[in-house]
């Protein structure tokens, strides 16, 4: 008898067993404390959908290893970004840009050149015509005349025809006013001639 009741319970602790697995599988456990309802305890938990989980961006830092390329890569990029702009506005520029205008050139001290040329070893003195001259192979010929208070200095390269006459307050000739800068030029030459030899 005590056999027959063995396998009674054993039989229906295996059935039990089958059911509590059958059901537990259709069933979420909770860890709820006892007090709470039931309903809630057999609520399952919100689980976040795969698309709603947020990853953070990996950080990139770019460090220029020179401040000097940075800036020239920062202005290429801006050169990059408006080469229409610049097109545009280049036959704009270059209608209104007019060349800056240049200084004045000064007038050579020609009264300390005639002080200077007096005193040269070459200079010469002609009786005929009252003037002082000195004349530099295949740079230049100069003549003062100290009567007509003035000064004329004529290139020697062959080929050219420069004269330039000066007053003795530097002033040029107006007719060589537009030969300044080549008459300016050879008065170089000679203060470089009387300072070196």
């Amino acid at each position: 008898m005590k056999h027959k009741n063995i396998t009674k319970v054993s039989a229906i602790i295996a059935v039990s067993i089958l059911l509590l697995g059958a059901c537990a599988g259709k069933m979420t456990v909770s860890n709820t404390p006892a007090d709470e309802p039931v309903s809630q305890a057999t609520e399952p938990a919100p689980v976040e959908p795969a698309e709603q989980v947020k990853e953070s961006p990996p950080v990139v830092e770019v460090i220029p290893l020179d401040a000097t390329l940075a800036k020239s890569t920062a202005q290429a990029n801006a050169d990059a970004a408006a080469p229409a702009s610049e097109e545009q506005q280049a036959p704009e520029k270059s209608a209104d840009a007019t060349p800056p205008p240049q200084q004045p050139l000064p007038n050579p001290d020609i009264t300390g050149i005639t002080k200077q040329m007096l005193d040269h070893r070459n200079t010469l003195w002609h009786s005929r015509d009252k003037t002082f001259r000195l004349y530099v192979g295949d740079q230049f010929a100069t003549e003062y005349s100290p009567d007509n208070k003035t000064f004329v200095i004529r290139s020697d390269v062959a080929g050219s025809n420069l004269e330039c006459k000066y007053s003795m307050d530097g002033k040029l000739d107006t007719q060589h006013a537009d030969q300044k800068a080549a008459c300016n030029a050879l008065i170089n030459n000679l203060v470089n001639y009387l300072s070196s030899n």
